[in-house]
């Protein structure tokens, strides 16, 4: 059936919410965003390596240096 069949046999329309991230497929939680955020604060000379390193170390977690990088970036525009 198309939609507006299946919004007239049901007599509404109910909107469902649609994308978003899904929880198995992100690999950097807003915590660990907010802990790179935190990493960064505390000492602005960090390498990619050592903020990899301690993703590691605090949430059990291997993240790719290009993934930290790229939200590093994206939170400076």
């Amino acid at each position: 059936y198309s939609t507006a069949r299946n919004i007239v046999q049901r007599q509404a329309a109910d909107v469902k919410k649609r994308g978003g991230a899904r929880a198995a497929c992100t690999k950097c939680t807003p915590e660990m965003e907010e802990a790179l955020v935190g990493y960064l604060e505390d000492n602005c000379q960090y390498t990619l390596v050592q903020m990899q390193e301690m993703l590691a170390f605090d949430f059990r977690v291997h993240i790719s240096t290009s993934l930290i990088s790229s939200r590093r970036a994206r939170d400076l525009q």
